[in-house]
């Protein structure tokens, strides 16, 4: 079933980038999807949607974690991609950053380094 909507995801995502009638597109799409039965699988088929949406515009999503939201900067380019940027504050974190994108997370937080001292 994980197979199915993944395959929904990116032919959406295929089919919105190429049509000037985006909006009749998301409308088939939602008529299938709650015709089909197949609304508990809605994260898989936007995760599905947003990764080839990413892949087929060269974006890259990345979110940082931070104490502070109000001081992270990042460069709206990376590796010749597009960044869309999210930024969440996280007070328990205690100082540093959390940076992911894609399958990668790089943890440089003081929390993960605290843990890490008590393992």
């Amino acid at each position: 079933m994980q197979a199915a909507a993944k395959k929904i995801g990116v032919i959406l995502a295929q089919k919105l980038s190429h049509s000037h009638a985006k909006e009749e597109v998301i409308k088939a799409a939602a008529k299938l999807i709650f015709e089909s039965n197949k609304t508990s699988k809605l994260p898989e088929i936007i995760a599905a949607l947003n990764t080839e949406w990413n892949k087929l515009h060269n974006e890259i999503d990345v979110t940082i974690t931070a104490v502070d939201k109000e001081n992270v900067h990042f460069p709206k380019e990376f590796a010749g991609k597009k960044v869309n940027l999210s930024v969440k504050e996280d007070r328990s974190l205690l100082g540093g950053i959390k940076i992911s994108a894609e399958d990668y997370t790089i943890d440089n937080t003081l929390l993960s380094k605290v843990r890490k001292l008590r393992a």
